[in-house]
């Protein structure tokens, strides 16, 4: 399969610049998109199985669980019939000329009755804030600056207060003062363990290939489990399509493209290729513009990717998924004043498949089988010594949900069960070609099988409660040989377990709940608690975005991480829901935090033992989120604001003192601004502030036996420089009309070239030691700063 890759990204851009042709030569009438988004009138909640009739064209769907309902018509003037057990019959017509979303507010029966409130809007770029998530509209986010021609998911995301925005060169998020390891990210419903590529300037999130990302950080439903602090959904394309098309984006970096292929109008296939080139042209043209930050460093880097989904409705009431995806990273670096050459390749591997089924508007349920898998490797070499650090993840599973509705009562429940299968960092030595490996060198095989339950209850008119409980049941199995050492890390006994024997296993219970009050029709206040536990944590070894973390298991001696979870909210919607504002706070204790006694290269050493090597420890974070947003009009964006503190203390880091996290941010501020002056023009801005992160900083150097030593200060005691950039980016539309668009986009990112360094270092060269006085330079380490990218948006 791996030989034919290479084939299928060229294959795409061939595709894309063929004109398409049908054997239909009679003109083909435009079809435009009508949604409809259907929500509670007081809570705000959306509100599925409705179900939306258009009698003249004798079509019927119901509303998902966003409370969607999509058509594809032509344009005009439509008589709209909704129905639902809990609120009742509305009728009313509408007239559209253009694509269109429009908002149902309904009032339940029970309470009162009277007509939908209808509100037609732009599609939002962002939704969910009423009750306390974030979902992204991919499409509406299309005009943001792009770093290297790409439009990137996360990197929008973190551009709200909840994500604290990690800098260049970090490929984590971190969510209310937790670690990146701490978020559970699912793609198409698998596990996804490394979410970006080139050191977090992209996601492995093709933008051609979602539709939506939502990220859930409060009320945190009880089929989802096994992490601290969020959950992030990124979701394909699940609608079938009326016509073959071709879409995509080439630029002078990367370039990507997506097929979209239906067939007999039940089935599609959706087929995306991505490839950077940075090698080729990035370089070169940092190299002109005088903006390589350090000429003495040669790097190389390239990654690509490929999606592929296939979508079935074979009744109105079945849908079918299967969906997959692989890249593949690798980075190259040279320094040439230590003759030190590394490489570092990472890749990912996700696949799913589900059938969901839905029965009279009321019930439905939802079969997944899942699977992902992270490898990563690691090769250093210097003056005849080879270092190799490879680590892996697998994890495969199984997932059902069945959902029942009631006039005031929606009910969830279901199991999940996961195997998983770790390889920690298990070291490779060669000195001049004598190899060595470390024998205690362990593997985790682990399965864990939950129950859950979850029910919304609408109490009365004003008032909705949210309880969810989950157990889970984790086990270790063998082989595995517990090995136990004394103070000097001498093994003192051992003891085997065979295949599949149970080494340990463990009982937890997780609930949640959830209190939602509306003061009126467009403001609501809520507080929510939650309770996790995880039992898969990944060891960082550096603050900087390479894959050099790698993920252990809890296990016999190695201890689950928990946290308990309190916020709460308060939501405004004004100027008919053209204006939106929240603001949240939130507080977070989190037991089992874990963190390496070592540095990098001490895993190469005979004498490492991973077990032995980790501290365990404590943390809490605290801190008050605001985002106000403008939906409508020419100008619409968003300005977010975060202040959070996250502290941790560890019996054996910093003499058992408190220290701020390694993403400590105490200020955290975005600016998002998006311009359309008129059907050509499409303009937009970004602006980040942010206060700098938290490092340990050596306070004094000497020179011993040739060897310099560093005496480190109080631990994350200091300071980076605060972060901060401003991106812009203009769209010019040659044409956008009947989903066919072709336009060019320029966008420059870290407009003014302000240096936000990945890390501070200090550079002492030989030829001072022989002069018996050391001469220290302080470096900064960046990778990129001012970059400008030009690419050619279409979609045929």
């Amino acid at each position: 399969m791996n030989k034919y890759i290479p084939y299928i990204f060229p294959l795409l851009l061939f595709l894309a610049i063929l004109p398409v042709r049908s054997n239909n030569k009679k003109p083909v009438a435009p079809t435009l998109g009508l949604e409809f988004i259907i929500c509670d009138s007081m809570t705000l909640l959306p509100v599925n199985q409705a179900t939306v009739s258009l009698p003249q064209k004798q079509i019927s769907r119901i509303s998902d669980e966003r409370g969607s309902v999509k058509f594809k018509l032509m344009p005009g003037t439509y008589t709209v019939q909704t129905e639902h057990l809990a609120y009742g019959q509305h009728t009313f017509s509408i007239t559209f000329t253009k694509d269109t979303i429009i908002h149902l507010y309904l009032a339940h029966t029970i309470y009162q009755k009277q007509e939908a409130i209808i509100s037609a809007r732009q599609k939002k770029t962002m939704k969910g804030l009423y009750k306390g998530e974030l979902e992204l509209n991919i499409d509406q986010l299309q005009n943001i600056p792009r770093f290297l021609g790409g439009s990137d998911p996360l990197k929008i995301l973190q551009m709200t207060p909840a994500v604290k925005t990690a800098g260049n060169g970090n490929s984590g998020i971190f969510v209310r003062g937790g670690d990146t390891g701490h978020n559970l990210v699912l793609f198409n419903d698998a596990p996804v363990y490394q979410p970006s590529h080139l050191l977090g300037f992209f996601s492995i999130f093709n933008s051609g290939h979602i539709s939506t990302l939502q990220l859930q950080k409060n009320s945190i439903p009880a089929q989802f489990g096994g992490r601290l602090s969020s959950v992030l959904q990124v979701s394909s394309p699940d609608s079938i399509p009326d016509r073959i098309s071709v879409g995509g984006e080439i630029g002078i970096i990367s370039s990507q493209a997506t097929l979209t292929l239906p067939v007999n109008g039940k089935y599609a296939f959706y087929i995306s290729a991505r490839k950077t080139y940075t090698g080729l042209i990035l370089q070169p043209t940092l190299s002109l513009l005088n903006a390589l930050p350090d000429k003495d460093q040669v790097f190389d880097y390239d990654f690509q990717d490929y999606n592929l989904s296939f979508i079935g409705r074979p009744t109105s009431k079945d849908k079918i998924t299967v969906h997959g995806y692989w890249g593949k990273d690798i980075f190259n670096l040279q320094q040439e004043e230590y003759r030190l050459a590394g490489k570092m390749q990472w890749s990912n591997l996700t696949l799913s498949a589900s059938w969901q089924r839905k029965w009279n508007g009321k019930q439905q349920m939802r079969h997944t089988l899942f699977t992902g898998n992270y490898d990563s490797r690691l090769k250093n070499n210097q003056i005849g010594l080879s270092i190799e650090l490879p680590s892996s993840i697998y994890t495969t599973g199984y997932k059902n949900e069945f959902i029942f509705r009631f006039p005031a009562v929606t009910l969830t429940s279901g199991l999940e069960y996961n195997y998983n299968y770790l390889k920690p960092q298990a070291p490779l030595v060669d000195i001049n070609n004598n190899t060595y490996d470390n024998l205690a060198y362990q593997k985790y095989r682990t399965h864990s099988a939950a129950l859950f339950a979850d029910t919304r209850w609408n109490i009365c008119h004003h008032l909705s409660a949210g309880i969810g409980l989950r157990y889970t049941y984790y086990a270790q199995v063998g082989p595995y040989d517990n090995v136990s050492y004394d103070n000097s890390g001498e093994a003192t006994g051992s003891k085997h377990y065979a295949k599949s024997k149970l080494v340990t296993g463990k009982n937890y219970i997780e609930p949640r709940a959830d209190i939602r009050y509306s003061l009126s029709d467009r403001q609501s206040v809520y507080i929510t608690y939650n309770r996790h536990n995880q039992m898969l944590n990944l060891v960082s070894i550096s603050s900087v975005g390479f894959p050099t973390d790698f993920w252990i298991s809890a296990s016999k001696n190695i201890p689950e991480q928990s946290a308990d979870n309190f916020s709460t909210g308060y939501y405004l919607s004004f100027g008919n829901n053209n204006y939106e504002l929240s603001a949240e706070a939130y507080f977070r204790k989190m037991t089992g935090l874990t963190e390496l006694n070592n540095g990098l290269f001490d895993l190469t050493s005979e004498k490492f033992i991973l077990e032995q090597s980790l501290s365990y420890g404590k943390g809490k974070a605290y801190g008050l989120e605001i985002l106000f947003k403008k939906n409508n009009g020419k100008l619409t964006g968003w300005i977010s604001y975060g202040l959070g503190w996250s502290y941790r203390r560890f019996p054996d880091i910093n003499n058992g003192k408190k220290f701020p996290a390694k993403h400590d941010r105490r200020h955290d501020l975005s600016l998002t601004l998006m311009y359309s002056p008129n059907k050509k023009w499409d303009l937009s801005s970004v602006f980040v502030y942010a206060t700098g992160n938290a490092f340990t900083l050596p306070v004094g150097l000497y020179a011993m036996g040739g060897l310099i030593i560093k005496e480190y200060g109080p631990y994350n005691g200091y300071r980076l420089p605060d972060y901060h950039r401003l991106d812009l980016a203009a769209t010019y539309w040659l044409f956008r009309k009947n989903n066919r668009e072709c336009g060019f986009n320029l966008s420059i990112f870290n407009v003014y070239n302000h240096w936000n360094p990945l890390y501070l270092y200090y550079r002492v060269k030989e030829s001072d030691l022989e002069n018996n006085y050391l001469k220290i330079s302080r470096k900064q380490m960046c990778i990129y700063n001012f970059v400008p990218s030009l690419s050619w948006i279409f979609k045929f």
